[in-house]
This record gives structure tokens, sequence and C-alpha cells, in this order.
């Protein structure tokens, strides 16, 4: 080999060693912080799941239902929020009157397995992180959270444990919202997107800046976003410092903010006082989708937020027909359809692309690809029927 090519070699090798090197102490910083910071895991459980109507009624939300006979999807997600936990419990926020049952939901984990935040009232996904971050940055202002939706269904706890690491590294280092985002498997109308921009790198994984956020685009976008390939559908999963999902929220949404972050110690009547004039506004909407500067972790793991009777399946397993079934039912000649009934025997012939849904003194029955609907049917309940909601 002329002595050109061997100094070639040489810097190329060099190069390569310098980068690794690099990484190497990029990841040993990474696990140093995880040592001396904190990690929070903030579960959202104040949801009511509305399109899971009538088996989803106030007093009993989506989460806290045993959809497949298992555990809730609350306490599943527990268990993966105590896995990427570090020095801490995770955090559960929700309205108040909800905690006898998350707490029966959760009573294997004892008094000191989590840690319960009191809402007065449900407000969106905005209050309740909000008012789940001053408590905890009242304790370590230098925290980071991770906000997990309480109703998702996701396949790989391991996987889920190293996207949010990694998800965390990159907060840390960018000091900016990060959001988890989904490898899109069809062109879904329910899921909000985000298009990835820049590609950056750090401790041998790669994430992104977003461009830009699409909240549930009609399907023929849907599929262009499927195509073109640089969307993910956006999970709701958010992992950041507290002091910057503070900054964020007191910038984009102020009045809620001066509500809920005034005064030092509020009562419960202070705190129910604020919440009656706060307008109900979802987190993404109001302040994720106007940011201008987060980053997206691509998911190691698989994941559906089962938000209708469509995505069911995902933790009841069709039959050879299609067909959906929990409970006593009697098919025939039936397609495509999703069928439960918690109280009677029922009976269903020459239907397809049907729900058809019994419990506690309601029938529901609808095309299936209208159930999106549901959610808004639920909310024009004269009163009358308000015991049903």
């Amino acid at each position: 080999m002329s002595p050109e090519k061997t100094e070639r070699t040489e810097e190329v090798k060099d190069s390569n060693e310098l980068k690794e090197s690099e990484k190497n102490k990029e990841i040993a910083e990474i696990a140093a912080s995880d040592q001396k910071e904190r990690l929070v895991p903030l579960i959202i459980a104040g949801g009511r799941g509305s399109r899971f109507w009538p088996l989803s009624r106030e007093a009993r939300p989506k989460q806290l239902l045993r959809l497949d006979h298992g555990d809730t999807l609350l306490y599943r997600c527990f268990r993966r929020a105590k896995a990427v936990a570090v020095n801490a419990v995770p955090a559960v926020v929700a309205a108040s009157f909800l905690k006898d049952e998350i707490d029966a939901a959760l009573a294997t984990e004892g008094e000191a397995g989590f840690r319960f935040i009191a809402e007065p009232e449900a407000k969106n996904t905005a209050a309740a992180i909000l008012r789940g971050c001053r408590v905890i940055a009242a304790e370590d202002e230098e925290a980071v959270v991770a906000v997990l939706p309480a109703d998702h269904q996701i396949g790989d706890d391991e996987g889920f444990v190293e996207t949010v690491k990694r998800a965390a590294a990159v907060c840390r280092r960018e000091r900016a919202l990060t959001v988890i985002g989904i490898e899109p498997r069809f062109p879904a109308v329910g899921y909000g997107y985000a298009e990835r921009g820049r590609k950056e790198s750090l401790a041998g994984f790669d994430y992104y800046r977003v461009r830009r956020f699409v909240e549930k685009p009609h399907r023929e976008k849907a599929r262009r976003y499927l195509k073109k390939g640089t969307y993910s559908w956006n999970s709701g999963i958010v992992v950041a410092p507290v002091s910057v999902l503070l900054k964020e929220i007191a910038y984009w949404l102020p009045r809620t903010a001066a509500a809920l972050l005034s005064g030092s110690e509020e009562s419960d009547d202070d705190l129910a006082e604020a919440y009656a004039g706060l307008a109900p506004l979802s987190f993404d909407s109001a302040v994720l989708e106007k940011e201008k500067r987060v980053f997206l972790v691509e998911a190691a793991f698989d994941w559906d937020d089962v938000g209708s009777y469509q995505r069911l399946a995902a933790l009841l397993p069709a039959d050879e027909k299609g067909n959906i079934r929990r409970g006593e039912t009697l098919l025939k000649q039936v397609r495509d359809s999703v069928v439960i009934s918690d109280n009677l025997l029922t009976a269903v012939i020459g239907v397809k692309d049907l729900v058809v849904i019994e419990d506690r003194g309601v029938l529901l029955i609808c095309p299936r690809r209208r159930v999106e609907e549901i959610g808004a049917f639920v909310g024009e309940l004269p009163p009358q029927y308000e015991k049903y909601r």
C-alpha cells in the first residue's frame, strides 16, 4: 500500500475512533444524568373516552374499563410508568371524584406506589398537565416529566422504556418539548400527525425536529401523508423538563396559567374556583401545535390509542368473520361488526359493519363507520337522560 493510502486509512480510522469515543462519552453523560436527575411519569387519567359510551361513563371512564377482561388500561399504563420512573414514583392526575376508582385500580401498589394529584373537575389535558407540573416543580424544578395518556394500548414494555429514555435524553439536550411519534400503518383520520424535519443524532440514535403538526386530516390527506413517508402519528406522549412545560403553557395559555399558578398554596375552594373559570383546552392544539421548537423520537413499540370501537381489535381479536364480540351474543350472517353485551343475551341477524353495545340500561346501535360521532352524541343527551352519561 502506498504511503498516501496508508496515511488516509489511518485518518479514517482515527476519525471513526473519535466518533465512537464521542458517542460513548455522550452515553456515559446520559447515564450519569439519569442517576442524579428525576424522571417523573405524569399519567393523565381524567378523560372519559366518550366514544366508548355506553361502556364508558363519567364515573367509569375508558381507562378504568377491563375491555378484554384483563388489566385496566390505567393499570397497564401505570406498570410502564413505574419502569421509566427515575428517582420518583408515578403521578396520576384526574378529577377528584375518580380518586376512589383509581385507588382501587392501583390497589396492589400500596400507598407509596403512586401519587394522586386531584383536579376539582375535568378541564381537558392542558389544565391537567399544568396542574401536575406545578405539583412536581414545587419539589424539583429540574425534574423531567413524561406525560402519559392513561388509555393507550402498548404491546412492548421494553421498547416503550427505551423510547422514553431516548426522549428524556433529547429533551435534556435541547431543553425543549419532545414527542414520541408512531410510524403510520394506515391512513388514519382519527389521529394527529407530526411532520418530521431535520434529523439529529444523539448517543447512537436519531431524532427529528418537528416541522409541523396536523390534527386529524381527512382521508385523502392521510393517504398522502402515508405515501410521503415523512409523517408520524402523534402518540400524545410528551417528555420535557418540567420548567419548560410550565413556561410553554404559560406563554400560549396565559389565562390558564394565571388561574392555576397564582398563589403559593391554593385551598380546595380556591382551586375549584380557578377551575370553574377555565376553558377546556387540549394541550396538543393549544400548546404543542403552536410551539415552534419541538423534537420527535420514533417509537420502538407497537401502539394504539384504542380511541373508538373501530380500534377495539387492539384488545379483542376478531373472529373468522371479522366480528369482535364479548358477553352473551348470538350472531347469524353477521360480518365485520362489534357486538358487546354485559347484561343480556344479544342476538343479531343479517348485518355487517355494525356496532351493537348493551350495558347498564343503554343499548347503542350505529354503523361502524360512524363511531367517531358517539362522543358528540353523548354530549347532546337531553336532560332527562343525564343519569346515563
